[in-house]
C-alpha cells in the first residue's frame, strides 16, 4: 500500500503540513474534503483513542462516499506487541459497538504464567482460542490444549505451533467429562495452572438436552476440580457467565451449580486456589446472535429478534480474555469475578447496525422479524446475586463477589444428588429436579409476559 494523506483525530497536526513525507489532510470530522483531495482506496483508521461513537460516524461518511474502512488491532490483539500488515482488518462490529483501552497488568500476568504448565480446556472454542492466544506469549512452559472437537482443536494446534514458542504447544484430544482420560492427563502433564472454559453453552440446545449441560458444566467442572486438587494444581479458574444470576435456562443453572460446588473447595491450604469469572456474550464468538444475525443478512433477511426490549451485554474477545487473565491474578481462592462489561445494549439496535454496516436499511432491504423468547431466556441479564458481597480489586473493570459457602456436607449432598439427576431422562423431570437443587431458578418463569420490562424474580 502507498500512504497518499493522512486525517488528524487529536488536533496535533495541521492541514499543509507533513508527517514522515505525508502530507496532513485535515481534521478527521473533514473526512469528505479529505477524501475528495487524496481519493484513496481505503481508509485505516491508526487511533486506539478514537470513541465508538466517532468509529462509527466516520464509517458512515466514508460508506457515502464508497471508500472502505479498515482499523489496526487493539493491544490485545497485537502478539508481542508488533503490527503486522496482516492484521489490519475491516471495521467491526467490536469497533462501533464500544471499542475500549484496556489496561492490562501485563507483569502481573506474566508472573503468574511464565515458566509453568497452563491447561485450557475448551480450547478449540471461541473463549478458549483466545485464552491460548494470550497465554502464548506469556511464555509458559508448556501450553496444554485441551478439547473434544478434533476440528477445533487441530485449527488452534496449528496457528499456535507458528508463532514463537510454539514448540511448547501441545494438543490434547479429550472430553472433559471421560475421568479415565482426564487422569491420565493430569498423571502425564502435571499442570500448574488450568482455565477451564469447556462447556455446553448454546441456552435452547442445552434446554433441550438438559442431562448433558449438567454433566459437561457441573460434574466435568467438579471432576477438574477434584483432580486440581488432588494433584496440586496452583489456580483452576472456571469460566462462568452471568446467565449463572437467577438463571432462567438449564444451562445457567449448570453452571451455578459448578460455582457452588467450586466456592465450597477448602480455601487457604496454600496448594490450589479455585476462582470462577462472570462475563455476558463476546462478540463473534459461536453460537452468539452476532454471526447469527451476519448469516440472516447474507442471506437477505429475515433478521430475527426475539423481542424489542430484550438487552445483553457485549464485549469483544479478546477484551473478555484479557480481563480473565486480569482476574487470574487476583484473590485467594474461592472468590467469583465479575467484570465490567459497559452497558447493556438492545439486540433489536445491534441487528439495526449490524444491517446499517452492510450498507442496507433496516425494514426496507432487510426485514426484522420479532419471533418471541424462546425457552430460558430472559428480557435482561443480571450480573451477582443480593447476598453477594461486592469488593474491588487493583483492577477498575474486575470486581471480587464473595457469599457464604456451602458446608463440606451440603456440598456432598449436592454432587451426589445432580449426579442422579443429570441421568434421568425426561426433559421435564430433569428441570423439577434441577428447581429443587436450586431454588434461584426460574425455568420457564423467564419468558414472561413479552409485555413486561421486567424479568421474573426467584
Amino acid at each position: 500500500m502507498r500512504v497518499v494523506g493522512m486525517a488528524v483525530t487529536n488536533g496535533s497536526k495541521r492541514e499543509g503540513e507533513h508527517w514522515q513525507g505525508v502530507p496532513v489532510g485535515g481534521p478527521a470530522s473533514q473526512i469528505e474534503q479529505i477524501c475528495h483531495r487524496f481519493d484513496p482506496d481505503r481508509i485505516i483508521i491508526t487511533d486506539p483513542e478514537l470513541s465508538d461513537k466517532e468509529i462509527r460516524s466516520l464509517l458512515w461518511k466514508c460508506r457515502e462516499l464508497h471508500v472502505p474502512v479498515y482499523i489496526v488491532p487493539t493491544a490485545q490483539e497485537m502478539f508481542y506487541g508488533v503490527l503486522r500488515m496482516e492484521t489490519i482488518r475491516p471495521v467491526g462490529l467490536d469497533d462501533v459497538l464500544g471499542r475500549n483501552t484496556l489496561e492490562i497488568n501485563l507483569p502481573r500476568i506474566h508472573q503468574l504464567l511464565v515458566g509453568k504448565r497452563v491447561l485450557v480446556t475448551g480450547a478449540g472454542g471461541s473463549i478458549g482460542s483466545e485464552l491460548c492466544r494470550q497465554i502464548q506469549v506469556m511464555n509458559p512452559e508448556k501450553l496444554l490444549l485441551l478439547d473434544s472437537s478434533e476440528v477445533a482443536l487441530f485449527q488452534i494446534e496449528q496457528e499456535l505451533r507458528s508463532r514463537p514458542l510454539g514448540e511448547r504447544v501441545h494438543a490434547l484430544l479429550v472430553n472433559v467429562r471421560d475421568r479415565a482420560s482426564m487422569v491420565s492427563v493430569f498423571e502425564r502433564e502435571k499442570p500448574d495452572i488450568i482455565f477451564h472454559s469447556a462447556a455446553l453453552k448454546h441456552v435452547p440446545m442445552v434446554e433441550s438436552f438438559p442431562g448433558e449441560g449438567l454433566m459437561t458444566n457441573t460434574l466435568a467442572t467438579n471432576q477438574i476440580a477434584e483432580l486440581a486438587a488432588d494433584y496440586g494444581v496452583e489456580r483452576m479458574v472456571f469460566i462462568s457467565t452471568d446467565k449463572a444470576i437467577n438463571p432462567s435456562s438449564v444451562m445457567g443453572a449448570s453452571k451455578r451449580l459448578a460455582e457452588l460446588l467450586l466456592q465450597s473447595r477448602p480455601r487457604g491450604n496454600g496448594i490450589t486456589s479455585f476462582v470462577a469469572v462472570r462475563f455476558g456474550n463476546v462478540i463473534a464468538s459461536s453460537g452468539s446472535v452476532v454471526p447469527i444475525f451476519e448469516k440472516q443478512i447474507a442471506a437477505g433477511g429475515p433478521v430475527t429478534v426475539t423481542h424489542p426490549d430484550v438487552t445483553r451485554y457485549f464485549m469483544s474477545i479478546p477484551e473478555a480474555v484479557g480481563l480473565v487473565l486480569q482476574s487470574a491474578t487476583q484473590g485467594s481462592g474461592g472468590e467469583v469475578f465479575m467484570l465490567d462489561m459497559g452497558e447493556p445494549l438492545k439486540v433489536l439496535e445491534v441487528a439495526r447496525l449490524m444491517i446499517q454496516m452492510r450498507g442496507l436499511e433496516p425494514d426496507k432491504d432487510i426485514e426484522i422479524k420479532i419471533i418471541g423468547l424462546r425457552p430460558g431466556e430472559k428480557l435482561f441479564e443480571e450480573l451477582r446475586y443480593d447476598a453477594e458481597i461486592h469488593g474491588t480489586t487493583s483492577h477498575p473493570r474486575v470486581y471480587r463477589l464473595t457469599a457464604p459457602a456451602l458446608s463440606p456436607s451440603e456440598a456432598s449432598a449436592l454432587l451426589a444428588r445432580v449426579k442422579e439427576v443429570a441421568l434421568l431422562t425426561d426433559p421435564d423431570v430433569i428441570r423439577a429436579a434441577v428447581k429443587e437443587l436450586l431454588p434461584e431458578f426460574i425455568g420457564d418463569e423467564a419468558t414472561m409476559d413479552v409485555d413486561s420490562d421486567v424479568p421474573a424474580k426467584a
